[in-house]
C-alpha cells in the first residue's frame, strides 16, 4: 500500500512531449491510496489457495470479491471462492492469464510514476470542478484483457495494467484488438483514460435522438475537460489520434467543417449517417485515410474552444450549457 498526500509534481520522467504549465495547483490537496493488488494476487500459492485467499480477503475485504466477480473472471463468477476454490485455481494457472500476470510484474516493478500523474490529474479536476467525485483508492490489477480502467463503489478506481504493456506486446494482436487502438496501450495514457471515465460518470450523455452537432459538442466538451486536467499529456493522445492525424486535422480544419455543412450533416439525427463521425476507427469513412476516426471530436473541440474565447465562459458555464446550436452561434466558429 502506498499512501500519497499530493505534492506539486508536474515534471514527471514518465511523460514526454509538451507540458503546459496550467494553473497553480500547489495548494490543491487530494489524498490517494494506491494498492498494487496484482503483486499480492500473483503471490497466491495454488497449493494452499484457500488460506491465501483468506489472507488476501483480510487485506482487501471489499475489493477481492469485486475483482474476482467483475474484473478478472469475465463471464464466470469467482467471487464465492469458499465454494469455488478449484475454479480460481484453474483461472490462476491458465497459461494466458499467468503470462499476463508475469509480464505485468516484470513491466511494473513500481506504479509510483503512474500514481503521481493520476494524482496530478485529480488535483486539476478538483481545481476546476469540485462536483466530480474523485477516487481516494487506486487499485492496480490484471484483468485478463477484459477491462482497462473502471470505477467501483466506495470511490475506487482500477487500472488494469495488462492494457498498458506497449504496442509491441504480441497478445494484443493475437486477440484481434484493432491495430489502430494498440498504440494507446501505454502507461502515459492512464491519466487520460481515468479522466474520461470520471467525466462520463459525472456528465453522462445519451446520444439517442441527438443530432451530429450535439454529439460533436459533447465530445468537444470532454476534450476541453481533458485539456484542462491532463496538461502533462500530449494533445494527440487526449484525442486518441496519432500526431500525424492531429496535424492533418489542423491543416484541413476548414475542409472538415465544410464537409459537414455542405452535406447537411450537422443537424442530422440519422445514426447510420452520422455516427461514423463521432465513433472510433482507423479513419473516418467518407474522408481521406489520413483522417482519424472520431473526427467530430476535433471539430467539436474547436467549436468549444472558440465559444469559451468569445464568451469568457468558465468550466461550469460551459458544461452547464446544453444547447449545442447556441454554443455554435456564440462561438462564431468560422475556420
Amino acid at each position: 500500500m502506498k499512501k500519497l498526500i499530493a505534492a506539486f509534481m508536474l515534471s514527471l520522467p514518465l511523460w514526454t512531449g509538451c507540458r503546459n504549465s496550467g494553473p497553480d495547483i500547489s495548494k490543491v490537496q487530494v489524498e490517494v491510496t494506491a494498492y498494487d493488488f496484482y503483486k499480492d494476487f500473483s503471490r497466491l500459492d495454488t497449493a494452499h489457495l484457500e488460506a491465501g485467499l483468506e489472507t488476501l480477503r483480510a487485506k482487501y475485504p471489499q475489493y477481492l470479491p469485486f475483482y474476482l466477480d467483475k474484473l478478472a473472471a469475465g463471464t464466470v463468477s469467482l467471487a464465492d471462492y469458499s465454494t469455488n476454490a478449484e475454479g480460481i485455481k484453474t483461472f490462476l494457472t491458465h497459461k494466458d492469464y499467468k503470462h499476463l500476470l508475469d509480464t505485468v510484474n516484470q513491466a511494473f516493478p513500481s506504479t509510483d510514476d503512474i500514481t503521481e500523474s493520476l494524482t496530478t490529474t485529480f488535483r486539476y479536476i478538483k481545481y476546476y470542478d469540485t462536483g466530480i467525485a474523485l477516487p481516494d483508492k487506486i487499485y492496480y490489477a490484471v484483468s485478463g484483457l477484459s477491462n482497462m480502467v473502471g470505477l467501483g463503489s466506495n470511490n475506487t478506481l482500477t487500472i488494469c495494467l495488462d492494457y498498458f504493456l506497449g504496442e509491441n506486446f504480441n497478445p494484443y494482436y493475437q486477440i484481434n484488438i484493432p491495430e489502430y487502438v494498440i498504440p494507446r496501450f501505454k502507461k502515459a495514457y492512464a491519466p487520460v483514460m481515468a479522466a474520461q471515465v470520471l467525466y462520463q460518470d459525472a456528465y453522462p450523455f445519451e446520444p439517442h435522438d441527438k443530432d451530429l452537432l450535439t454529439m460533436m459538442i459533447e465530445q468537444g466538451k470532454m476534450q476541453y475537460f481533458l485539456g484542462l486536467v491532463t496538461p502533462q499529456v500530449q494533445e494527440h493522445m487526449r484525442f486518441g489520434f496519432t500526431q500525424q492525424q492531429l496535424e492533418w486535422c489542423r491543416a484541413h480544419e476548414r475542409d472538415i467543417y465544410n464537409f459537414f455543412t455542405s452535406n447537411d450533416f450537422l443537424f442530422s439525427k440519422n445514426m447510420q449517417q452520422v455516427m461514423r463521425f463521432v465513433s472510433d476507427g482507423p479513419f473516418t469513412m467518407g474522408m481521406p485515410q489520413e483522417s482519424p476516426g472520431n473526427i467530430g471530436s476535433f471539430t467539436g473541440y474547436r467549436i468549444v474552444q472558440q465559444y469559451v474565447k468569445e464568451t469568457g465562459a468558465d468550466w461550469y458555464a460551459l458544461v452547464s450549457e446544453t444547447d449545442a446550436q447556441k454554443i455554435l452561434k456564440l462561438s462564431k466558429y468560422r475556420p
